[in-house]
């Protein structure tokens, strides 16, 4: 289902909370004699984090995340990301140890449940935010007044004990998303939950 964002209200900024980073992810499809290759860019202010290369939306091959602006299957990357077959299940690889779990749940009603857990240097675990269903049907999250094309890709992860909000992902366009974070999670983790968010087919 669609999660549509039509809220414009105006963002009042509290001094007390620090300001959210705002990652650009730009997704590009190239067909270069091998067959059709997905190529996702991660960047913080025109910075080049990580790349990754899919082969397919359902590749259950790992996907390697490489820093900066070129990632290879045939060279050593410090990340890769596997899927299951269902592609509602990811664990994001540094090296030989998984540091992070990604897991969608598809509900008979309303859009899907996330979950995430990091536990590299420290242990995080986010949810992600129950969308509104509006008057017209539509299930809609709100953004704070920021924008976002209706799509399956959008969320919110939340702290599951306190509602606070830890990171918006927000389709921009066909190839474009954003994310909204909190400036101390690992950008890596944000990156690896994009791929999961544009991977997952429901």
């Amino acid at each position: 289902m669609s999660q549509d964002n039509n809220n414009t209200q105006e963002v009042t900024e509290n001094d007390d909370e620090p300001s959210l980073a705002c990652y650009r992810s730009m997704r590009i499809k190239t067909n270069k004699g091998r067959g059709m290759r997905i190529h996702f860019q991660f960047t913080l202010d025109e910075e080049d984090l990580y790349h990754s290369k899919l082969l397919s939306k359902t590749q259950t091959k790992p996907i390697p995340i490489a820093r900066g602006d070129k990632a290879h299957y045939s060279n050593t990357n410090p990340y890769y990301l596997i899927a299951n077959e269902d592609l509602d299940e990811f664990r994001l690889m540094h090296n030989d140890t998984g540091i992070l779990t990604c897991l969608f749940k598809k509900k008979k009603k309303g859009p899907k449940k996330v979950e995430v857990t990091w536990t590299e240097d420290r242990t995080i675990h986010l949810v992600n935010k129950t969308a509104e269903k509006t008057d017209a049907g539509k299930w809609c999250l709100d953004f704070d007044g920021r924008y976002a094309e209706p799509s399956i890709k959008n969320c919110i992860l939340i702290h599951p004990e306190t509602g606070e909000t830890m990171a918006m992902f927000r389709r921009i366009d066909e190839w474009e998303m954003h994310v909204d974070a909190k400036p101390d999670l690992p950008d890596v983790m944000l990156f690896a939950v994009l791929l999961c968010l544009n991977m997952c087919p429901f």
